[in-house]
């Protein structure tokens, strides 16, 4: 006599809690809709917001953190004390076409502040971005890199650098080499 046993059913909520395939696409879908209704908001928050349990949500969070489908802004120290990690779907990155768009519009867009690295500092590409974005913002105006460094609060060496990079790629244009000044560069102008 043959005796047959039948594979144990799970449970939809055991399967969306264990993160096997056919599960946790409902809990991910969730998250994904409280950060993209509320953007910038930390584990617990989008636990109450979505109903599921904190540890259900933050290994939802890391597993679409490693699928690169949300974004983490750590959360830092205040006295001592660590401050919860926010959490936001992930912007497009912008092309340099676009920054430049953007700063004709407006300049805050280009770099806004929770873009900045620990303490102020700028992240990769961010001064280029803030001096194109000056640049455009007044496109007959010949500036300094030294008059750009007191203006942006940035130093002047790192600005000549990035107006050398941007002079290479025909963002911007050398006026004159002694001082050195720059402009924006105008649509089909030679470099």
């Amino acid at each position: 006599m043959t005796v047959t046993t039948a594979a144990p059913q799970r449970s939809p909520s055991s399967a969306a809690r264990d993160g096997r395939p056919g599960g946790g696409t409902a809990t991910s879908e969730a998250v994904l809709a409280a950060l993209a209704g509320s953007p910038g908001t930390t584990a617990e928050e989008v636990a109450v917001a979505t109903g599921l349990g904190r540890s259900t949500v933050t290994k939802a969070l890391a597993a679409l953190g490693a699928d690169h489908r949300v974004a983490r802004s750590p959360g830092g120290r205040e006295r001592g004390r660590r401050l919860a990690d926010r959490w936001s779907l992930p912007q497009p990155a912008l092309t340099t076409a676009d920054q430049l768009q953007l700063a004709r519009t407006d300049r805050s867009a280009v770099l806004p502040d929770g873009d900045r690295g620990v303490e102020g500092h700028l992240g990769r590409g961010q001064l280029r971005a803030l001096v194109a974005a000056h640049l455009a913002a007044e496109p007959e105006v010949e500036f300094t890199p030294s008059r750009l460094g007191s203006l942006l609060g940035r130093s002047a060496g790192a600005i000549g650098n990035a107006l050398a990079r941007m002079v290479e790629d025909g963002l911007a244009v050398q006026t004159t080499a002694g001082p050195r000044r720059y402009r924006h560069a105008q649509t089909g102008e030679p470099r």
